[in-house]
């Protein structure tokens, strides 16, 4: 009996959760989920907005280009991390295109610090950080792409990240633009790092522009 005891006192299992064929959509098998569980997507376009609420899951789907979450049917980023989401949080293997938000139109992260492998940020939209914008936290992008996002009205068409400390690492900036500084990469305030990565016609609409790539301003960048 003790023993039973012991073992039922344990950690739980981390469970894998797949949409389609169990849930409906990604934020239903979010909203049952528990830190250390996988949410396992199969081919196909997926409705959003996501909010991974604070949990320390991974959304894996089943590659750049197959799996994807769009955006063009909602208002606000394609997903959210602001609820201190930690390094055990992680995008994976998806596409994330279309969404339209004031800051962050593929992705929000506010005070988080997650994973993101081998996702594409394409055709998002914001007024800063169409891609991504971030704010706090020390995200990790390993084999990323941010390709044709832009800014409405302000910085960062790739990535705008504040007061952050964020690692690029193998990833492709492609094509961005903003209406004002740095197409690809705003940095305010921020420690960068950026490893193995390229840029390739990212630019600004400005043509006072300080940078037509990226921009550190008040921040240490690392490459």
């Amino acid at each position: 009996i003790a023993v039973a005891a012991l073992a039922s006192s344990g950690p739980a299992l981390s469970a894998v959760l797949q949409v389609p064929q169990q849930f409906n959509t990604v934020q239903d098998a979010i909203a049952v989920s528990q830190d250390g569980d996988t949410i396992q997507l199969g081919g196909g376009v997926y409705s959003v907005p996501i909010d991974f609420l604070g949990k320390d899951i991974v959304l894996k789907g089943a590659g750049m280009g197959v799996t994807v979450l769009d955006g063009s049917q909602s208002i606000g980023p394609v997903v959210r991390m602001t609820s201190g989401e930690g390094t055990a949080a992680e995008l994976k293997d998806l596409t994330i295109e279309f969404g339209s938000a004031v800051k962050g139109g593929g992705l929000l992260l506010e005070g988080a610090s997650p994973r993101v492998t081998r996702c594409r940020f394409q055709r998002n939209a914001a007024e800063n950080g169409g891609g991504v914008w971030m704010q706090g936290g020390e995200p990790r992008f390993i084999d990323c792409e941010f390709v044709s996002n832009t800014t409405i009205t302000g910085h960062g068409g790739g990535v705008f990240a504040t007061e952050s400390s964020p690692v690029f690492a193998g990833c492709l900036f492609h094509s961005n633009s903003a209406t004002l500084h740095a197409g690809a990469l705003f940095l305010q305030y921020s420690e960068a790092s950026i490893e193995s990565s390229s840029f390739d016609q990212n630019m600004s609409d400005d043509q006072f522009s300080m940078a037509g790539a990226v921009l550190s301003h008040e921040g240490s960048l690392y490459v």
